[in-house]
Formats: C-alpha cells, structure tokens, sequence
C-alpha cells in the first residue's frame, strides 16, 4: 500500500536557509529521517510539480513536493505518521507568528495552549513547542516569555530569543514601555463606562482562586466598555500590575465576571472559556528602540459570543 505527501515549498522556508536542495527540504521541513531520505534516492516515490525528481535538485517558493511513501511494514506506517503529525504541527505554530525579528517574536495562543510546561503538558506548551521548532531548524538559543497568560486565555505573547533581550524587555515591563490591551466579554451592564478597579488580591491557599483582601498585593484594572447589549459587556483592559487572574478575578470581584469564567462565577453556557483575549502588545526593539506594535482580532468563540446576544 502506499501514502501520499505533498507540501509546498513557502517563502518563509525557502529563505531560512541558503541550501536550497531538495534534500534539505525532506530533512528540514519534512522531517525525513536520513534512511527515508536514502530510499527515496532510488525508487520513483519523489516529485516537484508532478515531474519526477532527485534529492540533489533544488526547489524555489510555491514548488510542490510530492512523495509515495511505502506502507508495507508497520514500522515505515508508524515513522509516516510521526512525519504528517509533525508538519502539521510545524503548520501550526508558524501561523501562529505575528512578528519576528533577531530578537523577539510575538505569538497569537489559541485558548486551551498553556505558555509554558507544566504537569500534563510537557510537550504541547506554547514555549516548548516554539523550542522544538527552532532546535530542528538548526537555530540553538532558548526563547523565553515575558509575561504569561493563563492556559485558556487566548491572544498575543511576547518571546526573548536571547538572554540579553529577556533582560531588556522585562526591565521595559517594570518601566510601563511594554503594554498589554486586552478584549474581555463580562456579564451585565456596566454602570459607569470606564473605570479603574482598585482591589488588592491575594492566593487562596490549596485553591487556582484569587480573592480581594486587605493584606493582598495592591492590583489596578483599567476598563472602557466598547458595547453592551444588556447580557454582555465587550470591554477593552489594561492592567497596571500583572497578578496572576487580575482581570478575571476583579471582574468577579465588582459583579461583572467573565462570561465562560465559572471558576469566578461566569456563565459556560455559550462559551467553555474564560472570554478573554489579548488584543495588542505594545514594545520597544530591545537593539534599535524602534516600537512595535501588534494586534490581534477576537478569535472565533469570542466572536460568535457577541453574534449570539445580538
């Protein structure tokens, strides 16, 4: 039995590197072992635009790669499937890119994808799965977030791709030149249009939950409510300090919580997550101080929240 391959060289892949061989292609981008590389030079499995082809050929941006892979064995299956999954992968990660320089890059996280690893998600976090992609493209150096957001808050992160540049940009945060401006949909109307909730919070100890209290540390929430239809409230947020589950525990905390954040008494019953999304991360180039400013729409759940109360 046989398996088809096919993908189409980018222009992205094609400028990463100035080996621009066919082989480089199979290995690089699709991840075939050395001994699948070597097969495929002596059999008819392998194509560029539907034109039989050598691994010693070169290929140019939009060049469509085509391979019949064998699947007698068990073996060859379970290496074959291993390939797709991780250019599926490969896929999805580079689409998630917003913008990239030598220094930095800013990621737009799907909801459900934690940032970084923990128990359970060893292999699928954000920050592993970015490693794993530059470490098999030949590119040595750990990429480190600055700032976090929580497994099921979706929207843009920000990654240091060197020592030196993490060390700029989180004295950048301590300083307010880096800013986050998030989108968030809560229940209810609001009773005055923008506002600054002042609350401090502290960790509920055994529990995820943070609570307003004296003894907490001091957190500020600025909001402006962009729309309201009398169920919902799309609100657009800036933090002046980053606790952890500052917007969905002040919200809570002032009667408005997250629609879809029921750990702090939202509603799940048109959306199974918090609704909350960082919209725009504002930075200055830790080398040539040039501001970059990216934004990111609401993503699709978030959207037909809105649709469906309309």
């Amino acid at each position: 039995m046989e398996r088809v391959l096919v993908h189409t060289v980018s222009e992205e892949e094609y400028r990463a590197s100035e080996n621009h061989s066919l082989r480089r292609f199979l290995s690089v981008d699709l991840h075939l072992s050395r001994h699948s590389i070597s097969r495929l030079k002596f059999s008819d499995s392998l194509f560029i635009n539907d034109q039989p082809a050598h691994v010693s050929m070169n290929v140019k941006p939009g060049d469509q790669i085509r391979i019949i892979l064998e699947r007698d064995a068990a073996a060859s299956t379970d290496e074959n499937r291993k390939n797709s999954d991780r250019i599926a992968e490969k896929r999805k990660i580079r689409e998630l890119i917003r913008y990239e320089d030598e220094d930095l890059l800013i990621v737009n996280k799907p909801a459900g994808m934690p940032v970084h690893a923990s128990h359970g998600h060893l292999d699928d976090s954000l920050g592993t799965l970015l490693q794993k992609e530059y470490q098999e493209e030949g590119m040595d150096f750990t990429v480190r977030a600055i700032g976090r957001l929580d497994k099921d808050v979706s929207g843009l992160v920000l990654f240091a791709k060197n020592r030196f540049a993490a060390q700029i940009l989180w004295e950048e945060k301590k300083a307010g030149k880096l800013s986050k401006t998030y989108l968030a949909i809560a229940e209810g109307t609001f009773e005055h249009k923008e506002g600054v909730i002042d609350l401090p919070l502290q960790k509920v100890t055994g529990q995820r939950r943070r609570v307003t209290d004296e003894e907490g540390k001091p957190s500020f929430t600025r909001y402006c409510v962009l729309r309201s239809n009398g169920n919902l409230s799309l609100l657009e947020v800036q933090i002046d300090t980053g606790r952890t589950h500052q917007i969905r525990s002040h919200l809570s905390a002032i009667g408005h919580p997250l629609a879809g954040d029921d750990l702090y008494g939202g509603s799940i019953s048109k959306i199974k997550r918090p609704a909350l999304h960082c919209s725009t991360i504002r930075a200055v180039q830790p080398f040539t101080e040039n501001t970059i400013v990216i934004k990111e729409d609401l993503p699709e759940d978030m959207q037909r929240l809105l649709t469906s109360e309309e």
